[in-house]
């Protein structure tokens, strides 16, 4: 066959011979790929049903957790006994723990909650109309939302209660007259009866948290009073010989104010005014409480002759906050001529000597106190700000206690005295 042909038709022949097991490759590679592409498809399909089915489990679960949550939370699905329980829960909670009062929990039946045409709960609807103040108002949403049961607040009215006198705009009293509207659904496949109720959530919300900042913007209760320096005494002081001699000493003015507003959070500042900046003055603790009202202010010894003017304001934190300042001169003099004669080298006096400063702390009215031990009564005895004792003859009035020492003014004269020293051992300032 091959010796016919001419040199071109073999060419020919060997080029197709040739070509063929190629083509047969290729064919069978894309068959194959063809196929591979298919059982990936039937394995995704597959997945994808598997992943389907997983997922519908999971929400079953989560669903029929979800469902013994909502039993468990459940009031009594018969409605009678739902609100014998519920009413007596709103009396206790409304009138003892929040100390509000009102007349009666009013209970009426509000329909059944459905879901593809059956019913799977009862609604319960509850009104109360209470009169109580905004902190009590407070704490009693506190307890409400606190509780892990399916109850909502539909509606709550809020109205102030004023008062006038003749002749006078109306007051607010601080008290309010409010009507709220409680929905409780009880599932149908829920308890006949509850062995415990309520059932409180795991992590309570801490009452302090928020009920401080919405108790210091009280928007119904009365008018914010406006804070008020008292006139201070004893802003005159003897200046020290030299410079050294006063390095480190301070003198200290009590400054007190009165505001009618005894919950109001009062502080402090000193107002930038000409002079007062370059002395270091010092102001004491902030922020402090108007049943408080009372700030030390420390003013540097000076050793020559010399007038501070200080200004200090306060502000409450009521609403609007309000204030107001004082403006004093601090005068250092020089000693008197017969304040140089009667300088006697100091004496010890046998009772001050065996009157010990046994401790300083806190009282149960928060204020600061010294335990003073008493030789001629033979035991100790707590001293704040204003109180007296007598030691060897003379008066001793206590005139500040602080954390670290108890300054009493004894004829015109203050001395201070920490723990475990006795009153003839003065601090020297």
């Amino acid at each position: 066959m091959f010796e016919n042909m001419s040199p071109r038709e073999k060419k020919l022949a060997l080029f197709v011979g040739a070509m063929l097991p190629i083509v047969v490759l290729f064919l069978a590679f894309f068959w194959f790929m063809d196929r591979f592409d298919s059982n990936n498809e039937q394995i995704d399909d597959l997945m994808a049903q598997v992943q389907e089915q997983e997922d519908k489990t999971r929400l079953g679960l989560a669903a029929s957790k979800r469902q013994g949550f909502y039993r468990k939370t459940s009031l009594p699905r018969t409605l009678g006994r739902t609100r014998n329980v519920y009413s007596a829960w709103l009396d206790e909670v409304v009138l003892e723990n929040c100390g509000m009062t009102y007349k009666a929990v009013r209970s009426k039946k509000g329909g059944n909650l459905v879901y593809e045409r059956d019913s799977i709960a009862s609604r319960n609807a509850f009104t109360i109309r209470p009169i109580g103040t905004l902190e009590q108002l407070t704490k009693f949403l506190h307890i409400f939302y606190s509780a892990e049961h399916m109850h909502r607040i539909n509606k709550l009215s809020i109205k102030p209660d004023s008062k006038s006198t003749r002749g006078k705009p109306a007051v607010l009293t601080g008290e309010l007259r409010m009507e709220i509207e409680i929905e409780v659904l009880s599932m149908s496949d829920g308890p006949d009866d509850i062995a415990s109720f309520p059932v409180w959530k795991k992590e309570l919300p801490m009452l302090d948290r928020y009920a401080d900042n919405i108790l210091t913007r009280n928007i119904f209760g009365p008018a914010n009073n406006k804070p008020s320096f008292d006139k201070p005494r004893g802003i005159k002081f003897t200046h020290v010989e030299t410079e050294s001699a006063a390095a480190g000493k301070f003198e200290t003015i009590l400054l007190s104010v009165k505001d009618a507003d005894k919950d109001d959070m009062l502080s402090f500042e000193l107002v930038e005014k000409s002079g007062q900046e370059d002395f270091g003055i010092e102001l004491g603790e902030q922020p402090r409480t108007a049943s408080t009202r009372r700030i030390s202010l420390r003013v540097p010894k000076q050793f020559k002759r010399t007038r501070i003017p200080v200004t200090v304001r306060v502000v409450d934190d009521g609403l609007p906050a309000k204030s107001d300042e004082i403006d004093l001169m601090v005068a250092f003099d020089p000693p008197t001529k017969k304040t140089e004669e009667k300088k006697d080298p100091p004496k010890l006096m046998a009772e001050a000597a065996m009157t010990n400063v046994i401790g300083l702390m806190r009282g149960t009215d928060k204020r600061w106190v010294a335990r003073i031990h008493l030789p001629t009564k033979l035991r100790s005895e707590e001293f704040g700000e204003g109180d007296s004792i007598t030691v060897d003859g003379k008066k001793w009035k206590v005139v500040e206690v602080t954390k670290d020492y108890v300054t009493f003014e004894i004829a015109g004269e203050r001395k201070s005295f920490r723990v475990e020293s006795n009153l003839s051992q003065p601090l020297k300032l």
